[in-house]
C-alpha cells in the first residue's frame, strides 16, 4: 500500500472516493497534511492553493504516483551488479539510505535509477530531468544483487568469413603482396601497428572476423515503435529469442538491444541474484 509523505500532493483512485470526501469529483489535488495507520488527513487545493476543505482518506484510495509499486514477498525493487555494492552500502551508513527513480518522459524507454537519499546533507535532487516528480525510499532487503554472465553464440551458426575463407587468419605474405613491399616490412608494420594480433610469424589473425573464422556473429530481429515504452519487439522476434535460448541452455535468458533501422540484436546470459546486505 502506498503510503504519501506528509506535505505532498495526491489524487484519488475513482470519483466515489471525491464524494465520501464531500467534495464535488473534479479530481482535486489533495495536501497531506498527516498519517496515521490507515488514513491520511488532506486538505482539497484549488490549483496551488488551499481551501477551507479538509479530511479524512482511506490511504487505500490514494492513487499512487508514476512509477511506485509494493515489493511483492521474496520479490525485489531493484537490482545492483557486485561492483556497486560497497557504494550502496556506504549509502545506507552515511548519506540517509537509497532512493529509487522512475523516468517520467513518456514514449522513451529508459531504466530505473538509485541514488544516495542526501547529498552534502540536502535530499538528492533528481539524477536527470526525465526523472522528476517523486522518488521512493527503498529498503535494503528490496535490493537484489545481480550478476550476469554472457552466453557466447556457437560461431558454427554463422556464415564462414569470406576475407579468411573461415581458417581465421591471413597471411603476411598476402598482406605484402598488396601493400607491394617485402614480406619483412610488412611484418615490422603490423607489429607496431598495436592493433594486430600475431598468429605467428607468417600470418596474423583476420581482421574481419577476429579470427574466429565465422562473421556476423549475433542476432537481429525487427523492432518496433511502441507507444509508451519506446520500442519493442514483434512477437515473432520473442519467440525466436525464447527457441535459441532454450537451445543454448539451461537457465539461459535473453534481452535485447535496439541496433537502429527497425532492427534489434539479441544477447543472451545467465544471472545470478542475491539479496543485498549491510
Amino acid at each position: 500500500m502506498y503510503i504519501p509523505n506528509v506535505g505532498s500532493r495526491v489524487k484519488l483512485k475513482t470519483l466515489g472516493d471525491y464524494y465520501v470526501l464531500g467534495v464535488t469529483p473534479n479530481w482535486q489535488w489533495l495536501r497531506v497534511e498527516s498519517v496515521a495507520s490507515e488514513c491520511a488527513a488532506v486538505t482539497v487545493l484549488d490549483g496551488d492553493e488551499p481551501t477551507d476543505v479538509v479530511g479524512l482518506v482511506s490511504l487505500e484510495t490514494i492513487d499512487p504516483p508514476l512509477g511506485w509499486r509494493e515489493a511483492k514477498p521474496g520479490e525485489f525493487l531493484f537490482f545492483i551488479p557486485p561492483s556497486k555494492v560497497a557504494e550502496v552500502r556506504e549509502w545506507y551508513k552515511s548519506r540517509g539510505g537509497a532512493m529509487r527513480w522512475v523516468s517520467k518522459e513518456l514514449g522513451v524507454s529508459r531504466p530505473e535509477m538509485l541514488t544516495p537519499a542526501e547529498t552534502d546533507g540536502q535530499p538528492t535532487r533528481p539524477p536527470h530531468w526525465a526523472y522528476v516528480g517523486e522518488s521512493f525510499p527503498v529498503k535494503p532487503e528490496e535490493i537484489g544483487v545481480r550478476e550476469e554472465t554472457g552466453v557466447t553464440l556457437p560461431v558454427e551458426w554463422f556464415p564462414k568469413c569470406d576475407r579468411c575463407d573461415g581458417t581465421g587468419k591471413v597471411s603476411v605474405a598476402s598482406l605484402a603482396k598488396v601493400r607491394k613491399e617485402t614480406q619483412e616490412a610488412t611484418l615490422a608494420a603490423l607489429k607496431s601497428d598495436g592493433r594486430t594480433t600475431l598468429v605467428d610469424a607468417k600470418n596474423i589473425q583476420c581482421w574481419c572476423c577476429d579470427g574466429t573464422g565465422h562473421k556476423e556473429r549475433y542476432i537481429q530481429v525487427r523492432v518496433k515503435k511502441a507507444a509508451w515504452i519506446g520500442y519493442d519487439l514483434f512477437d515473432a522476434g520473442k519467440e525466436k529469442a525464447r527457441k535459441i535460448a532454450k537451445k543454448l541452455g539451461p537457465d539461459v535468458k535473453w534481452d535485447w538491444e535496439n541496433w537502429g533501422y527497425g532492427l534489434a540484436r539479441l544477447r543472451f546470459f545467465r544471472e545470478k541474484i542475491e539479496p543485498f546486505t549491510l
